[in-house]
């Protein structure tokens, strides 16, 4: 684990999430991954 406290348990559980295929969304500024039809995590491109 790289983060400690409350920030390593949300890394626990989402690093299973990326190592399974997902859909994903691509709008002008931001990447949405989608695992069972919800949004898992979003990137937003920022400048």
């Amino acid at each position: 684990m790289a983060c400690m406290g409350p920030n390593g348990a949300v890394e626990a559980k989402l690093l299973p999430l990326l190592n399974q295929p997902m859909t994903y969304r691509i709008n002008s500024r931001e990447l949405t991954l989608f695992r069972q039809g919800k949004p898992v995590l979003t990137f937003k491109k920022v400048d």
